[in-house]
């Protein structure tokens, strides 16, 4: 299906030369030849069951080479695979029937499964029987092959077969209070957002401006509202954001002594932030709430400029905020609050989101004069934000070259991005050498980076859930869009159409997907929400509109989207409307706007003001509210703040060796050493950025030992009582300093013990 610029039609999407039947063929032609891909890269998959990173690397195919694979296919066969798709469809289709066979009898024995295969024969009969089968076969089979992926997803959504209800999300309505009653709002929702979107072309024609700016504003209100003014901090994910930053007010030399596996521009923000503000975790709080409000409004900016009908896209936008926000966390109470995670929305994505909407502006067009000053800014954050930056820019640039038949163009841009980088880089080497007389060393940077990837060595890796699908139809829509770009372009046929807009943000959504792969667990898919539902809205309301131009399967399809489209907003809001807990993900202005405690805005500039001004353990603030004193996080910090205060006030540097490794979300004792040296400010006497995150690195570690293996008499060296709870770093480091001094106990405190070194060896 090819999609043209709205202007062209007011009552909605159009069809290019090509005829609807043929456009809608060519659209599930794609999603067959990637179906055949995914299904001999899974059947490729079981043969090696223990290699961890095989589905990341059959992921990276499928999002990189893949769409331009079967787009060159299908392009060059001109019109002449016809036979063999239809063969590909009715396999597909039985595999999939076999799937959701297999699955009932896992939940309901063999008699289920015979009920379902037999309806299956008896709807497969029926088609056939049917006149006109065999001129629409490949229409119905695409109809077919929809409503078992639907089926299929929400089985899998995941399932449990030693569970009382196998099936995730029936499981979730089983279980959420009056979720009927949800279900009808998100019905309603649902069916108003149609309504809209079937009449805002031309029905309010005199109001059209007025309501297009009015629906823009009230999202605009929605999002400025979701900033959370609690300031709760998750203080173990912190730590590799703001311990660098702190390590370089301490003295650290950025990219010599201090690392971070975020890179380097995303701690020197919070360094930036400290020389205003004393360093503590409030501070920090504002600005990642702050940076999270702008990916917000670029994410909404970018759907307004691919849409263009803004009423009914900010209509169905409120919900996709509210779930992306409200579901991460495995379970049925798992809604974690975001703003905890530093870097899980704005802080890993809002440059990459800056990228995105300055292509969908110009309609996939790539800018050099916008794109490069954003490259070279990504290269001066990360590895992987680098590559999320590039990776808009780099199918956009790909996607032209194809439509120019210009290997040239292509080299050129990715000579000047190249270049770019280069730059960005030398300026940072040049202002270090300058200002630190050092030179970068980017080994243990590397080291860190590389440790968290999907491979059985990494800690940061887990199993690939196998009975888990709600990823696929958000593969298979970026798969899609990706695929028919360059379709497009191998045929020539023009740019600036939805594809060509949607086409970056497709590209952006693979960033949060690869996150998902490369860690694949239920809570880490819904950092995907936000990018797919700019795409999910702008695919709906085409086919909100006229489903028949996507040919037979398009009543089924609008179907499918329109019951996804309610059980979400359904979802959304009950989640959302749960009690308000700083904790979670509903924890918001506008949360408290719904409850009975009111909105208070005129509590907002105290809150940021305690959050700015105050210790991160006050407890005036929220920002320390899971740091307990039942469970002894609290008293910890607390007695190694008191340890340090009496034995090292005037030390400049001291052996903090108290991070545990956590065991539960803001485990707060990841961050003791952290919590203390923001307060007293001190440091390590080596160079230790985040004590746990920089254990995983080999490269980091033998340098903290080489370091360890210099110290001196009289170094104040405080421990926990129960050393086996110790950070494998610390660990390592306390078996160096007892091979090489002598600790003298000075005290010993409820939860530590303080020391000294004597008799070290020269």
């Amino acid at each position: 299906m090819t999609f043209v610029s709205p202007s062209a039609s007011s009552a909605g999407p159009s069809v290019s030369a090509s005829t609807s039947s043929s456009g809608s063929h060519r659209l599930s032609d794609l999603a067959v030849l990637g179906g055949l891909m995914l299904t001999l890269g899974l059947a490729l998959i079981t043969r090696f069951s223990d290699f961890r990173s095989a589905p990341f690397l059959l992921f990276l195919f499928m999002i990189g080479a893949g769409p331009i694979l079967a787009a060159g296919i299908l392009a060059a066969a001109d019109g002449r695979l016809s036979g063999a798709l239809l063969v590909l469809r009715s396999g597909l289709l039985a595999l999939l029937a076999a799937l959701i066979v297999d699955l009932a009898v896992r939940w309901g024995g063999r008699l289920a499964g015979a009920g379902v295969a037999a309806l299956g024969g008896l709807w497969a009969y029926a088609q056939i029987r049917r006149g006109g089968f065999w001129s629409e076969a490949t229409s119905r089979l695409d109809a077919g092959l929809l409503v078992l992926v639907a089926l299929g997803t929400f089985l899998l959504s995941p399932f449990d077969p030693q569970a009382a209800v196998p099936v995730g999300l029936l499981d979730y309505a089983v279980k959420a209070p009056q979720f009927s009653l949800w279900l009808a709002l998100g019905i309603a929702w649902t069916a108003l957002g149609l309504w809209l979107r079937q009449r805002e072309g031309w029905a309010f024609i005199k109001s059209r401006r007025f309501l297009a700016g009015g629906a823009v504003v009230l999202a605009g209100v929605v999002i400025l509202l979701m900033y959370d003014d609690t300031h709760f901090v998750d203080f173990g994910h912190y730590v590799p954001s703001i311990g660098p930053a702190v390590h370089a007010l301490r003295g650290g030399v950025p990219m010599v002594d201090v690392y971070s596996v975020y890179g380097f521009l995303p701690w020197f923000v919070y360094r930036l932030v400290f020389a205003i503000f004393e360093p503590a975790f409030g501070p920090a709080a504002v600005l990642v709430r702050l940076i999270n409000l702008a990916y917000f409004a670029l994410l909404f900016a970018t759907l307004l400029v691919v849409t263009r009908r803004w009423v009914s896209a900010a209509w169905f936008f409120v919900p996709a905020l509210l779930i992306a926000l409200c579901s991460h966390v495995q379970g049925f109470d798992g809604m974690w609050n975001l703003n905890a995670l530093p870097m899980t929305m704005g802080g890993r994505y809002l440059i990459p989101a800056a990228m995105t909407l300055t292509l969908a502006w110009k309609g996939g067009q790539p800018v050099r004069a916008v794109a490069l000053p954003l490259i070279g800014v990504a290269a001066l954050s990360s590895i992987e934000i680098l590559a999320f930056a590039l990776a808009p820019w780099g199918l956009c640039v790909l996607c032209e070259a194809i439509r120019r038949r210009s290997p040239r163009y292509l080299l050129q841009e990715v000579a000047w991005a190249i270049v770019d980088v280069g730059i960005a880089q030398a300026i940072l080497i040049g202002g270090i050498r300058v200002i630190y007389g050092r030179w970068v060393d980017y080994g243990p940077y590397f080291s860190l980076f590389f440790q968290f990837r999907p491979a059985e060595e990494s800690i940061w890796s887990v199993t690939f859930p196998s009975l888990y699908a709600l990823w696929f139809p958000i593969g298979l829509v970026y798969f899609l869009v990706i695929a028919v770009a360059m379709h497009r372009a191998f045929r020539l046929e023009p740019s600036s159409t939805l594809v060509e807009r949607l086409l970056p943000v497709a590209s952006l959504g693979m960033g949060p997907l690869t996150y998902f792969f490369g860690r694949p667990q239920e809570g880490t898919l819904n950092v995907v929400c936000l990018p797919f539902a700019v795409v999910a809205i702008a695919v709906a309301q085409r086919v909100f509109v006229k489903p028949q131009r996507f040919g037979p399967a398009g009543p089924v399809l609008r179907a499918v989207l329109a019951v996804t489209f309610a059980f979400i907003t359904a979802d959304a809001f009950e989640h959302f409307m749960r009690p308000l807990d700083p904790s979670r993900g509903n924890s918001s202005i506008l949360r408290r706007c719904l409850s009975p405690l009111g909105c208070r805005l005129d509590e907002l500039p105290r809150h940021i003001g305690l959050a700015l001004h105050t210790d991160s353990l006050d407890r005036r603030t929220s920002v320390s509210a899971y740091v307990f004193d039942a469970d002894g996080t609290r008293p910890r910090i607390e007695e190694a703040r008191a340890l340090v205060r009496r034995w090292g006030a005037d030390d400049r540097q001291i052996a903090l060796l108290a991070d545990r490794m956590p065991n539960r979300m803001a485990d707060s004792d990841a961050a003791i050493g952290l919590t203390t040296f923001m307060a007293s400010g001190q440091w390590y006497p080596w160079s230790i950025s985040a004590p746990i995150i920089d254990g995983a690195s080999r490269l980091v570690e033998e340098r903290t030992l080489a370091r360890v293996s210099t110290v001196s008499d009289g170094l104040l060296v405080i421990l926990p009582n129960e050393e086996k709870t110790m950070a494998p770093l610390n660990a390592a480091v306390l078996k160096r300093l007892r091979a090489r001094c002598e600790l003298q106990l000075l005290e010993r405190g409820r939860y530590l013990s303080a020391f000294h070194t004597q008799g070290c060896m020269r």
